[in-house]
């Protein structure tokens, strides 16, 4: 793996990361920027473990791949975002898909393919 290579899935990580932060201690803020609205507590303390947490989580494995050199780790991670993109496609077919999806979308379909390819050839090797 290039520096370069490398430099761009630790920018990713930490991207999934801040999100992950964000989600788990600003949700309110991070539910309306996605376009909904946390109705109670009980949706806010969800948002914050499954939003945050799994963000969080997916940011930090990118960045423990790289350092550690166990690039087929970025497998999961890559796969994760290829089933967020499925879920959009679900959200698009029945009218659900609106403009606040857009940013996350374009960078899901960048990122699902490059977290593969890098897994799946280092794998190879």
């Amino acid at each position: 793996m290039t520096k370069v290579l490398g430099a761009l899935i630790i920018a990713i990580g930490v991207m999934l990361t801040l999100i992950g932060l964000a989600g788990m201690f600003r949700p309110e803020r991070v539910a309306e920027a996605l376009g909904f609205a946390l109705v109670n507590s009980e949706a806010t303390g969800q948002f914050r473990a499954i939003f945050g947490g799994h963000h969080l989580a997916m940011g930090a494995v990118c960045i423990y791949a790289v350092v550690r050199q166990k690039l087929q780790l970025l497998l999961p991670i890559g796969l994760i975002e290829v089933f967020i993109l499925v879920g959009r496609g679900v959200a698009g077919l029945n009218g659900e898909l609106g403009s606040a999806a857009i940013p996350p979308t374009i960078i899901e379909i960048f990122v699902a393919p490059l977290l593969i390819a890098v897994s799946l050839r280092a794998s190879n090797r």
